[in-house]
């Protein structure tokens, strides 16, 4: 995952930046994720999040999913640091906001003309 930028959020005390990624590296790494929280909504009805998946065989570019983690070490100071963070701790990680349009991906993985490179961008948010 490269990671291009990062920010101190005051009000959680915490950490944010974009990354970005392919489909394939998020079906291998942080689509595990899912079902880290009970506290996450529990996804829809397929029939809802058709159109996303018909899109995403077409070539579009999804919104950016969140990738959250709790860290309460304060030691990320530059992109180096965050990008070190995210890169070992990215199976620690829980997904904060994105799950439906994450499970549609999975579904849309499963076709023939799924191009497991097109790119996804990531929000990263790391606090206590």
């Amino acid at each position: 995952m490269k990671i291009y930028n990062i920010a101190k959020d005051e009000v959680i005390s915490g950490i944010c930046g974009l990354g970005e990624t392919n489909y394939e590296f998020t079906l291998d790494n942080i689509y595990p994720l899912l079902n880290k929280l009970d506290e996450l909504r529990k996804l829809l009805d397929n029939k809802f999040y058709k159109r996303l998946e018909r899109d995403i065989l077409l070539g579009c570019l999804m919104p950016p999913l969140t990738l959250a983690f709790v860290n309460k070490e304060n030691n990320i100071k530059d992109i180096g640091d965050l990008s070190s963070f995210v890169k070992k701790n990215i199976s620690k990680g829980f997904i904060l906001d994105g799950i439906q349009r994450l499970n549609t991906l999975k579904r849309a993985s499963e076709k023939l003309e799924f191009n497991f490179k097109k790119e996804i961008y990531f929000n990263i948010i790391i606090a206590e």
